[in-house]
């Protein structure tokens, strides 16, 4: 049995299932969203490293300029996130969209998530930055960096979301003109 839209193959009559859009669309990422997702794990790295290496020079007693070239270099990459984060999310928002898929499964609902989390990641994010006591350097670059990889591990779930839903609409709408009804 088959759905009488899309041509997707159904199990049974009455089966609930989502159909793909009509459309031909195409079965690669279109390449602004695979830009902006590159930037944004880009600047999610940089940002990573270079608080990395700010705490490294810290502990090591250095200071000066190469502290606030890393400190300059850690806030383009912070400031970039932002920024990146939400052209990535508006363009995935319309690649799911083009594919016929709740949204909403594909990327965060940053207006209520940015409200609540954004008090807890400033804190985070300036937590013991600039102290000189080496216990406190440690945890700080540890909770920062568990927040850049936690959102690093986040884009990349919906990256591979995206990818496998572009790989099944591909694969149902050349099953849908395979077995078209007549």
């Amino acid at each position: 049995m088959r759905c009488d839209k899309c041509g997707t193959a159904l199990e049974h009559a009455g089966q609930g299932h989502t159909c793909r859009s009509t459309t031909i669309v195409p079965d690669r990422p279109p390449g602004a969203w695979a830009d902006a997702t590159g930037a944004l794990i880009g600047l999610i790295a940089l940002a990573v490293i270079a608080d990395l290496a700010n705490g490294v020079l810290r502990l090591t007693g250095r200071s000066g300029s190469l502290v606030s070239v890393a400190s300059a270099i850690w806030l383009v990459g912070i400031v970039g996130v932002l920024i990146m984060g939400f052209v990535w999310n508006n363009r995935t928002r319309r690649l799911a969209e083009a594919y016929s898929a709740d949204q909403e499964t594909y990327v965060w609902s940053l207006g209520w998530r940015l409200v609540i989390v954004a008090p807890m990641l400033a804190s985070i994010l300036g937590m013991w930055r600039d102290s000189d006591d080496h216990t406190k350097i440690l945890v700080g670059m540890a909770a920062r960096a568990v927040v850049g990889l936690g959102v690093l591990t986040a884009v990349l779930i919906s990256r591979a979301r995206v990818l496998r839903l572009i790989r099944d609409s591909a694969a149902a709408q050349q099953s849908a003109g395979q077995h078209a009804p007549a």
